[in-house]
């Protein structure tokens, strides 16, 4: 009976591992979208609008 817990919470773990990491990816992903909009902005523009 002294694995189950640990298992448990190895179990936990690896979802806290894996949430945070989805929530990394959601960062870097709407991070490359507002780079791609500042690019666009700058070449429709022509010059940097900041």
């Amino acid at each position: 009976m002294e694995k189950v817990p640990k298992l448990k919470l190895q179990v936990l773990k690896v979802r806290n591992i894996v949430l945070i990491l989805s929530k990394l990816v959601n960062e870097i992903n709407s991070l490359s979208k507002f780079i791609e909009y500042l690019s666009f902005l700058r070449s429709t523009f022509g010059t940097n609008p900041f």
